[in-house]
């Protein structure tokens, strides 16, 4: 039983919710040691305050099995109700933050591993000036990662491409990028200066696996070029694309931004610019719904798209 002799009223309300996110760790792993992971607590400790919870509600949550933990049928409401609880919380939190300058103290950003290295450094920059007590934290993963973790608001906004096919998330535009040819050094296409994107039918396009939404924007493309992008050749991300190119496995596309810089020119690939009608992609500054600093938000996403390379459109 958790010793609440000393605490406030605030303290044991936050025991309480903290109670709750256990119920929702150990739903969600169905395993002590993985909710206990993710809690950032030990085993016994988050054991022990299930076990208190259920004995305070009187109700069995969690039927314990050897090597798995399931939600009994009474247990599955009160997983539901904890799970709206700390959602509600969230918003009153946010809520409450907003009577403050937003652009003051920790932003937390998400980003897939581009632009982030490239449209970080630049648009901060200015946003330091402007913004001197605002401290940016980025999250570098892959896209689906990064809608879920927005979605739960474990991120206050995230760089992202569209579409975005949810509506819980709102966004403002940052910029439209162009898609590049990536082409082997010694590829015939590579010869010419500029290339058509009609030129690249027939070749083995390869792809980011699923999560990627660059995977989809690619295999768009292909649809258009009515090429096949072949699909017994995925890999995880941007840097093992670029090698798979270099080393002649295929062809891809990449955006623009991903071209510049020392990891790009460390690593032998062609890149040549579209003649007529090149591929583009939108990438946005998303939030959810709620989020109660959106006016901040859109002003931070203009930021951006001040401190953005010349070669790069305006969204």
């Amino acid at each position: 039983m958790r010793d609440r002799s000393g605490q406030s009223r605030l303290e044991e309300e936050e025991d309480d919710l903290r109670d709750l996110e256990y119920v929702l760790a150990l739903a969600g792993t169905g395993h002590f040691g993985a909710a206990a992971t993710q809690c950032c607590v030990t085993q016994p400790t988050l054991s022990t305050q299930i076990a208190r919870l259920e004995a305070e509600l009187g109700v069995q949550i969690f039927e314990r099995a050897t090597g798995r933990v399931l939600v009994t049928a009474r247990g599955s409401a009160v997983v539901a109700q904890a799970g709206v609880v700390l959602d509600e919380v969230r918003h009153l939190r946010e809520t409450a933050r907003a009577a403050a300058d937003f652009l003051i103290g920790r932003l937390t950003l998400g980003s897939f591993q581009r632009p982030a290295p490239i449209c970080w450094p630049m648009s901060f920059r200015c946003s330091g000036k402007r913004h001197p007590r605002l401290k940016v934290y980025i999250r570098e993963e892959m896209t689906s990662s990064l809608l879920e973790r927005l979605r739960h608001a474990h991120i206050d906004a995230a760089i992202l491409s569209r579409p975005i096919e949810d509506g819980s998330i709102q966004s403002e535009p940052i910029y439209i990028e162009p898609f590049v040819a990536a082409l082997p050094m010694e590829h015939c296409l590579a010869r010419q200066e500029m290339v058509e994107v009609d030129e690249l039918a027939g070749e083995k396009i390869l792809l980011l696996q699923e999560g990627h939404c660059m995977k989809r924007q690619t295999q768009a493309i292909c649809r258009r070029i009515r090429g096949s992008p072949d699909e017994t050749f995925e890999v995880s991300g941007i840097e093992s694309l670029r090698q798979m190119v270099s080393g002649g496995i295929g062809c891809t596309l990449m955006p623009y931004l991903s071209t510049l810089g020392s990891f790009a020119a460390a690593v032998p690939v062609a890149y040549r610019h579209f003649r007529t009608k090149p591929p583009t992609r939108i990438m946005v500054l998303a939030w959810r719904h709620h989020f109660p600093f959106a006016t901040a938000l859109r002003e931070l996403a203009r930021m951006l798209r001040r401190e953005l390379p010349g070669q790069i459109r305006e969204g």
